[in-house]
């Protein structure tokens, strides 16, 4: 598989009950999604299926502010999306 990351998107009002949803049907591959917060520390990781389409993260324990999701996969790692946080 090629790892493929350009069209990693977040949905519009992505984030409803501490959750933020994410189009990665284009990523192929083994992948892991990766939160990281506005100075660059990890905070989140999860892996994503093959062509799992949607993929669910669950933001609740973050605090306030601005993140940033981006994928790594056997290729590299691909862009990064910025998204907020607010409870």
């Amino acid at each position: 598989w090629i790892f493929v990351l350009e069209a990693l998107l977040i949905y519009s009002g992505a984030i409803a009950n501490d959750v933020l949803n994410l189009d990665v049907s284009s990523v192929h591959g083994a992948t892991t999604l990766e939160v990281l917060d506005a100075s660059g520390r990890l905070m989140l990781t999860q892996a994503v299926a093959n062509n799992a389409g949607l993929a669910t993260l669950h933001v609740g324990s973050l605090a306030n502010g601005v993140y940033s999701v981006r994928a790594r996969g056997p290729q590299g790692t691909g862009a990064a999306r910025a998204f907020n946080v607010l409870h």
